[in-house]
C-alpha cells in the first residue's frame, strides 16, 4: 500500500525527499517523537529510489513532469487521491497475522555471530542506520542508511553489514565486489541475482 502510493506520487508531483515510518508501526499508530526522527533521517528522493529499486515512468520521473509540464491532467491527481483514501479505508480490515501465516522451519541462526546480528538488528530497528562489522564480527562504524553503498565502495576491512533497511539488487552487487560476506536487512527486495559469495539473513529468518 505504502510503496504503490509512492509510486504515484512521484508520477504527479515534486518530491524532494522521503521519510520512512519504522518498518513495525504503521503512519498512523507513530507517536510525535517517531514522527520527529523519521523526518530526521530523510533521505534524498533518488537515493531512496535507488536503494528501494524504484522506478518511474519517464528518466526517474523528471522527464514526463518536464513534458507535460502545467499541461498535466486534472484526472491523474484525482485519479492518485482518490486511490490513496480507497487504500486508507481498506488498511485497517488488513491484520498482519493474515499476512504472515505460521510456518513451521528449523531456526536458520547457527552461529553467535549471527545471533549478534539479531541483537543488532533489534536494536537499530526503525533508526534507518547501519553497522559495519569485521571479519572478526567487531563492530567498525554505525552510519546513517543513505551512506552505506558509498561506504561499503570505500572500505576494505568490512566483513558483514547490519541495516534498517531493504537489501537490494545494487546493494548486494557493491557488497559482492568488495567481498562482503554477510548482509542481514529488514527485509529482502526485487532481486533477481544472489551472489554466492554473500550470505542474506533477514528479520524473519530471526523468528
Amino acid at each position: 500500500g505504502g510503496e504503490l502510493i509512492l509510486r504515484e506520487l512521484l508520477q504527479v508531483a515534486d518530491v524532494d525527499f522521503i521519510a520512512r515510518a519504522p518498518q513495525t508501526r504503521e503512519v498512523e499508530e507513530i507517536p510525535q517523537k517517531l514522527i520527529m526522527k523519521s523526518l530526521k533521517n530523510k533521505i534524498p528522493r533518488e537515493q531512496y529510489m535507488d536503494m528501494y529499486n524504484i522506478k518511474i515512468e519517464g528518466k526517474n520521473g523528471e522527464e514526463k513532469r518536464q513534458e507535460n509540464g502545467d499541461k498535466q491532467p486534472q484526472k491523474m491527481k484525482k485519479e492518485f487521491f482518490s486511490k490513496k483514501k480507497e487504500q486508507q479505508q481498506q488498511q485497517p480490515q488488513r491484520k498482519e497475522d493474515e499476512e504472515r501465516p505460521d510456518v513451521v522451519e528449523e531456526p536458520i541462526i547457527t552461529t553467535e555471530k549471527q545471533k549478534t546480528y539479531e541483537t543488532i538488528l533489534n536494536e537499530i530497528s526503525g533508526s534507518l542506520k547501519a553497522v559495519l562489522l569485521d571479519a572478526n564480527g567487531k563492530e567498525i562504524r554505525t552510519i546513517p542508511v543513505r551512506e552505506l553503498t558509498d561506504e561499503i565502495k570505500k572500505g576494505d576491512n568490512v566483513s558483514a553489514v547490519v541495516f534498517d533497511g531493504i537489501v537490494t539488487q545494487r546493494l548486494l552487487d557493491i557488497a559482492n565486489n568488495k567481498n562482503v560476506r554477510e548482509i542481514v536487512g529488514i527485509k529482502l527486495g526485487n532481486v533477481v541475482k544472489m551472489p554466492k559469495a554473500v550470505k542474506v539473513l533477514t528479520k524473519n529468518d530471526f523468528q
